[in-house]
C-alpha cells in the first residue's frame, strides 16, 4: 500500500527510487558477504573436527545452484547423505556424488508423517515443449502441486508428475543411516523447509551449521522457523533467500 501510494506521487517516487536502488546494492552485498562467511564454516569445519558429516535435504543434483558442492566434493575429509525425491535429479546426484566411501544418496523425502505420500515434480521433458524455461525448473518437487502451478502462470501444469514416494523425518533417517554427529544441514525444499526442520530432533542431532532456504515462505513460517532456530540455541543470519543458523556453543568458543 505504501509502495502504490509512493508510486502515484512522480515527484516523491523519482526523488525516492536512487535511494532504494542503493539500499538493494547495499542489501546484496551484505547477503554476498553471509554466504562467503557461510562457505568459510565449511571449509574450516574438517580442521576442527576429525570427521565431518554434512546432510542435504532436497539435494537435487548436488550441484546446480548449490552454495557449497564445490568445497564438500573437493575436500575428502567431508562425508555426507544426500535426499532427494525426483527421479532424474536423484540420477544426476549420484553420478555427481559417486564416491560411495563417502556419500550416500536416499531417494526419500522427508515429512512429518512417515509412510508414503504423493509427490510432485515437472516432467524432464517440459525443457523439450517449452525452452525457454530456466535451468531451475527441475527444483520445484513438493508436497503440495500449487507449489509449482504458481511458477510461469500456470504453464506447467500438463507436465506435472505425481509420484508416490517414501516419507520418513530427518531424525529418523539420521537413525537409519547411522549419522550420529551432523555438522552441516543444508534445507532446499521449495517451500517445505520449515516443515523439514521440524522432524530434527536437536537434542540428538544439533548441527553445527544449518543453511536453510526461506524465499518461499510467507512472513509468520520465516518468523517461526527463526524462532526454532533460536530457540534450540542458533545464532540466525539472512543470505538472502536463506538463513545461516550456527549453534552458539561452537560460535563462541
Amino acid at each position: 500500500m505504501i509502495k502504490a501510494a509512493i508510486k502515484s506521487t512522480p515527484f516523491l517516487y523519482k526523488s525516492l527510487r536512487p535511494c532504494a536502488k542503493l539500499f538493494r546494492r547495499a542489501q546484496r552485498a551484505l547477503h554476498r558477504r553471509e554466504i562467503d562467511r557461510f562457505r568459510n564454516h565449511c571449509r574450516r569445519l574438517t580442521t576442527l573436527v576429525p570427521e565431518a558429516a554434512f546432510v542435504k535435504v532436497g539435494a537435487n543434483d548436488g550441484m546446480t545452484g548449490d552454495p557449497c558442492s564445490d568445497i564438500l566434493l573437493a575436500d575428502t575429509a567431508w562425508k555426507g547423505l544426500l535426499i532427494e525425491p525426483v527421479p532424474y535429479c536423484f540420477e544426476r546426484l549420484r553420478k555427481n556424488f559417486h564416491d560411495s566411501s563417502r556419500f550416500l544418496p536416499e531417494q526419500v523425502a522427508i515429512g512429518a508423517a512417515p509412510g508414503r505420500a504423493p509427490f510432485y515434480y515437472v516432467d524432464q521433458e517440459a525443457i523439450k515443449s517449452l525452452p525457454d524455461l530456466p535451468p531451475w525448473y527441475d527444483q520445484l518437487g513438493s508436497f503440495d502441486r500449487s507449489n509449482i502451478l504458481k511458477h510461469f502462470d500456470g504453464v506447467l501444469e500438463p507436465f506435472i508428475v505425481e509420484r508416490e514416494v517414501q516419507v520418513c523425518t530427518l531424525s529418523e533417517i539420521l537413525r537409519r543411516t547411522g549419522i550420529g554427529k551432523v555438522h552441516l544441514l543444508h534445507i532446499d525444499t521449495e517451500g517445505h523447509d520449515y516443515e523439514v526442520l521440524k522432524t530434527l530432533d536437536f537434542a540428538d542431532h544439533a548441527p553445527v551449521v544449518i543453511f536453510i532456504e526461506h524465499k518461499h515462505l510467507p512472513p509468520d513460517r520465516k518468523a517461526a522457523m527463526r524462532r526454532l532456530l533460536r530457540e534450540n540455541g542458533c545464532s540466525v543470519r539472512d543470505c538472502g533467500a536463506d538463513y545461516c543458523a550456527t549453534f552458539y556453543a561452537q560460535t563462541h568458543r
